[in-house]
């Protein structure tokens, strides 16, 4: 019998193996979980200051009618806010823009001719009531102004 394994010895080596294997590999996947208490002694007191934004007056939207427009042609321009109950009932407008001219410029309706060059502009509003403002801009552009071809009768002979 020398030479020849029996399968009684190899069925106990594989559950010795089995269990060994088991045994082995499950500790290492405890988890360890370290709780450290520190102590804190407050001694003195601490003041911490930061600065917030409040939006008492917004510029929600500059409606222009046309929104697209040739040289020299004219613009209507009107801005839309959100009060907050702080902000006063007395506003005053100041519009400006990088060029063209503007009408009315301490109104919240305005009229906006634009340069005689093409191009994007922008138009600006400041919204006030003496102590709180608001701001708010918008792009226009400005095509080229398309001359219509002149109409010519030609006579033909043929």
């Amino acid at each position: 019998m020398k030479g020849k394994i029996k399968s009684h010895h190899v069925l106990s080596f594989l559950m010795l193996a089995f269990f060994l294997s088991f045994t082995l590999f499950t500790a290492c996947e405890k988890e360890v979980e370290k709780i450290v208490e520190v102590p804190v002694e407050v001694r003195d007191t601490i003041t911490v200051t930061d600065t917030v934004i409040l939006d008492i007056i917004i510029v929600d939207t500059i409606n222009a009618s046309p929104n697209n427009i040739t040289q020299g042609q004219t613009v209507q321009m009107t801005v839309q806010t959100t009060l907050d109950p702080a902000a006063g009932t007395n506003l005053t407008y100041a519009w400006s823009a990088d060029e063209g001219t503007i009408d009315h410029a301490d109104n919240d309706t305005i009229n906006w001719k634009a340069p005689d060059s093409d191009g994007a502009y922008e138009i600006r509003v400041t919204v006030s009531d003496g102590v709180y403002a608001g701001t708010g801009e918008r792009m226009l552009y400005v095509e080229h102004a398309r001359r219509t071809p002149e109409r010519r009768a030609h006579n033909f002979r043929l």
